[in-house]
């Protein structure tokens, strides 16, 4: 436990450019064999040398310059390819306490951020197994529609929770594409499969209850055509009437 919080302190107050790395490595051979658990609340970004004015007034660097959009974090890969017992790695992006200095850069990841974090998850291969925090990360996400989880070692227990996130996660086209490499693959796609077969199942429901909609009304069709001739009688009917009315007013006619 305090080799966990001595590395963790040490780390959330690394300063990227300012702080030699060397603070960094001369304490990995003290912590390697103890740490197991790494929770690293905050990341400093690099501090830019304010610009000196006319009237020594502080110009610091604004958000529309070039350097703004390129600010990295502590480089992982420096670390966790030598934490041979390292199981939980948890980070938040952002800097505690900024207090008057408060910027929204501060609570950004870079895309290099991204990239060399991933080569550094990528080398450490002690770390416990991801399906959960995956699961609740995607939990509420309608606009995911790809899931590539080829890098992660799912077990079979967590590669069922996924199964449950993707099937009820209706609002999104995940269930259409999800990548595994090894076996659990085989759980996750049986959600998949599961749900596109249900589809086609409540497709072909409604396209028979359409049929028999069409039918219906077609068999309805010839009713009409029989209450036609019905119609035509009575018609005939009151014809003979008129005639008759008018025989017998011209025998009238004749009779005065």
């Amino acid at each position: 436990m305090f080799f966990e919080r001595h590395l963790e302190n040490i780390i959330e107050h690394f300063i990227p450019e300012t702080t030699p790395l060397r603070i960094v490595s001369e304490e990995i051979p003290l912590c390697e064999a103890y740490v197991r658990r790494l929770d690293i609340s905050q990341m400093l970004p690099p501090i830019k040398e304010a610009k000196i004015g006319k009237g020594d007034a502080v110009d610091w660097l604004s958000e529309t310059d070039s350097d703004a959009a390129h600010m990295e974090h502590f480089d992982f890969r420096t670390l966790l390819n030598q934490l041979s017992c390292l199981e939980e790695l948890h980070l938040t992006y952002w800097v505690k306490q900024c207090g008057m200095n408060f910027e929204w850069k501060m609570f950004e990841m870079a895309e290099r951020d991204c990239e060399t974090l991933a080569m550094a998850l990528e080398s450490c291969k002690t770390l416990k197994d991801g399906g959960k925090a995956l699961e609740e990360a995607i939990a509420q996400n309608s606009c995911l529609t790809e899931c590539d989880v080829r890098l992660t070692d799912i077990d079979e227990q967590s590669a069922s929770i996924i199964n449950q996130v993707v099937r009820a996660n209706k609002s999104a086209s995940l269930t259409r594409r999800v990548v595994r490499a090894n076996g659990s693959a085989s759980v996750i796609n049986q959600a998949v499969c599961a749900d596109e077969h249900l589809e086609q199942e409540q497709a072909d429901e409604e396209e028979a209850q359409d049929d028999e909609g069409e039918s219906q009304d077609g068999e309805g069709q010839p009713q009409d055509d029989e209450v036609q001739p019905e119609d035509n009688e009575v018609q005939e009917q009151d014809d003979e009437v008129q005639e008759q009315d008018d025989e017998g007013q011209e025998q009238d006619d004749k009779v005065q």
